[in-house]
């Protein structure tokens, strides 16, 4: 950070009340060596924290408490922003256009798999396992209440449909078809 004598022209530099005015706002603004607390850390924090994905835990906590959410002993940061966000980025009418959109924003495109079986009424998503908490709260906000949901996490290997593969087994199969159960 440049000192704010430096952004004046160099012939008021030499000004004894110029230097004497701006470094005392450079305290003010920076902070000293013994004084860490000068006001632009708190407003370049202020400005972190005033985006979810930049957020430290007290902004996030403080998102949590407005929106009513409380967190779990367990949920790391990451989770805890992974939740707001889908909060923030809720459609309010429920689309299958929309709701791709919104798994779009939140998971990246490609990254789940998304089927309505219209005749049951149910809704089914698959997305990643370490996003499935937060994912199913969410849709159960936006998807409408004469309607089910199920939320489930792509799986890779182990159980697939009821049986127990080998890496022997797997071998047949593309990470594609893993992913989508196609086994």
């Amino acid at each position: 950070m440049m000192p704010l004598i430096e952004y004046l022209p160099r012939f008021l530099r030499d000004v004894r009340e110029y230097k004497l005015l701006l470094s005392a706002a450079d305290i003010q603004l920076y902070g000293d060596d013994a004084d860490e607390f000068g006001l632009y850390p708190n407003i370049s924090l202020e400005m972190d924290n005033r985006f979810i994905p930049s957020a430290n835990e007290e902004a996030i906590a403080r998102w949590e408490m407005f929106l009513g959410i409380v967190p779990g002993e367990d949920e790391t940061l990451e989770f805890r922003r992974f939740r707001l966000l889908t909060y923030h980025d809720m459609p309010f009418t429920f689309t299958l256009y929309g709701l791709r959109e919104h798994l779009n924003a939140l998971l990246g495109i490609g990254n789940y798999n998304i089927s309505v079986d219209y005749p049951r009424y149910t809704v089914y998503v698959r997305a990643p396992e370490f996003k499935v908490g937060g994912l199913r709260t969410s849709l159960r906000l936006i998807i409408p209440a004469n309607m089910l949901l199920y939320v489930d996490y792509k799986n890779v290997h182990g159980h697939i449909h009821s049986r127990i593969y080998s890496h022997g087994d797997l071998r047949m199969f593309t990470h594609k078809q893993m992913q989508e159960n196609v086994l």
